[in-house]
């Protein structure tokens, strides 16, 4: 009987330590989504590197805290954000390393 605690504790140690620990490990942010100007980009895409969406908007309306949106070169319009980011969760845009994005402004 003995021998088989043994055995029990050797295997649930280690899951114990997995659950707890888990958690801690996890990314800083949830989900990439990828823009880009069309015609490679269309909002009807999943919003992959190889398949992006074609507008800021259609990001913004998707995202949730955590995610981060990598856009390509092209001039783009913005965008109203209605989800927010946390301080441990921000929503995070920014251009593709080494690509320029520009946005144009219109005053409401």
């Amino acid at each position: 009987m003995g021998g088989v605690l043994m055995a029990l504790r050797q295997v649930v140690k280690p899951l114990l330590l997995l659950f707890v620990f888990a958690p801690l490990a996890s990314p800083s942010h949830a989900a990439d989504y990828h823009v880009a100007p069309p015609p490679l980009g269309d909002d009807a895409n999943p919003g992959t590197p190889g398949a992006p969406w074609a507008t800021l908007q259609h990001a913004a309306d998707t995202v949730q805290p955590g995610d981060r949106i990598l856009v390509r070169s092209g001039s783009y319009a913005g965008a109203q954000f209605t989800t927010s980011g946390t301080a441990e969760l921000p929503i995070e845009l920014k251009a593709l390393p080494g690509e320029e994005a520009a946005r144009r402004f219109q005053t409401l």
